[in-house]
């Protein structure tokens, strides 16, 4: 039969069909539509994670050398945690990565009848062993080629190179080959980990010991403490901080230039300070922002206005006037703002933090204000109202202000003792002044 007559073949799998669970989530899309940028963007391939040299580098040691354990990644959001893990399964596995990596989002799959079915049917089946994947991490040779063949695969591979590794051996022939002993060895990730109940930790505990031949598991979460002793004793943890500024700031520049887009300094500045070393959070505010203004340039005021966060000149203007007017007026007019402008409280009491940190006001003052945030901040996170907590947070001022009076007329009586010359007022609103603003008598 010619070529022509030959039914058309099905197209080759390709590294990005992970089996997952209800979270199927392709890196490009199929019929041509517009990727968020935190997918388009999602590293394909360990040196191209961003930072976290060594967690990588510890990662690529376990799998060269075939003795990769349970893995515990925890962090905050954003870090790197999923990306890293899929890409080591994207190299190593290579074309059978379909049949040999299960994802899973903990936070919609928690409880124990998951883990007594899908995973635990996945784990109990074993795996044929491949040869050939796609980077050949830790593929070992027979004793007689050991003398002339690396024992460390990854060196085999040169960077950027996208071909499978071949070792050489003395007879130059794949019969001395063995592969990885991993290669048998099947991947579940358990994304959001924290999310699982207790009873379905205690379940998963019994089989990763009883599997522990067939599947290694990689359990990500935000919070740590959520995970029980005893699946924790049993993986080997990997804290993914968040990530620096630099970092950020080079990878968002990379971005841009292949969105073409054009972002001022302080444009720039404005979207890694909102990011706070998130990747994802910053990629989201790069394409919101982009898809706002098309062809302009972002600078702060775009990003803030775009993003719905209080411009740095309205937080200044709010912090002097709420030291100054009196209490009805203040919460008037704090009121008129965060409705006009859709505001949240949460990102006011954010914003006055940052600021109040910076000014030299006597520390019970400024230790005092910052508890009342605190307070603020974690009522509205148990959903009280966002009205009584502006009213709490203007009052927050008010408890400030009374704190700053009263440090003045401390110093002015220490000043009369002494024959000094009495404060008349509390400064500017310099660093190097002890108040931002002159204080009123408070009504």
């Amino acid at each position: 039969m010619t070529d022509e007559n030959q039914p058309p073949r099905a197209p080759p799998q390709t590294e990005n069909e992970i089996s997952r669970g209800p979270r199927n989530t392709a890196v490009e899309s199929a019929d041509g539509r517009p990727l968020p940028w935190v997918e388009k963007y999602r590293p394909e391939r360990l040196r191209d994670v961003l930072a976290h040299e060594d967690i990588i580098k510890t990662i690529r040691r376990y799998v060269d050398r075939g003795q990769l354990p349970h893995l515990l990644f925890h962090g905050p959001p954003g870090t790197g945690k999923t990306s890293t893990i899929l890409a080591v399964a994207k190299e190593f596995y290579g074309s059978a990565v379909r049949t040999h990596v299960l994802e899973l989002n903990a936070s919609d799959d928690r409880g124990i009848n998951t883990v007594r079915e899908q995973i635990k049917t996945f784990a109990e089946t074993t795996s044929a062993a491949f040869r050939g994947n796609r980077l050949n991490f830790g593929a070992k040779t027979s004793p007689q080629a050991s003398q002339s063949t690396s024992s460390d695969a990854a060196s085999a591979v040169a960077p950027g190179d996208d071909k499978p590794a071949k070792l050489s051996s003395p007879a130059g022939s794949e019969e001395n080959r063995v592969p990885n002993p991993l290669s048998s060895v099947k991947l579940i990730v358990l994304d959001e980990a924290d999310q699982m109940t207790t009873a379905a930790q205690n379940a998963l505990r019994r089989i990763m010991e009883a599997y522990a031949r067939n599947v290694r598991f990689c359990l990500i979460c935000n919070y740590i403490n959520k995970i029980t002793p005893a699946i924790q004793s049993r993986c080997t943890g990997f804290r993914f901080t968040p990530l620096a500024s630099t970092a950020l700031s080079g990878k968002a520049a990379e971005i841009a230039k292949l969105e073409g887009m054009t972002i001022s300094p302080d444009g720039m500045e404005t979207l890694i300070r909102i990011a706070k070393g998130d990747m994802r959070r910053l990629l989201n505010c790069m394409q919101v922002s982009h898809l706002a203004n098309p062809g302009e340039e972002l600078t702060a005021d775009s990003v803030h206005r775009t993003l719905g966060y209080p411009p740095p000149s309205e937080v200044t203007k709010l912090f002097e006037r709420l030291l100054v007017a009196d209490f009805f007026t203040c919460c008037k007019e704090f009121d008129e703002l965060v409705t006009l402008r859709g505001y949240t409280i949460k990102d006011w009491v954010q914003a006055f933090y940052e600021r109040v940190i910076r000014i030299e006001w006597p520390v019970p003052v400024v230790i005092t204000f910052i508890t009342r945030l605190a307070d603020i901040e974690e009522r509205l996170a148990y959903g009280a109202s966002e009205l009584v907590q502006l009213h709490a947070l203007t009052a927050a001022f008010f408890e400030a202000r009374a704190g700053l009076h009263a440090a003045v007329a401390g110093a002015n009586a220490a000043a009369r003792a002494g024959g000094g010359r009495p404060i008349t007022n509390q400064g500017s609103s310099t660093n190097k002044s002890p108040s931002p603003h002159p204080v009123k008598a408070a009504s």
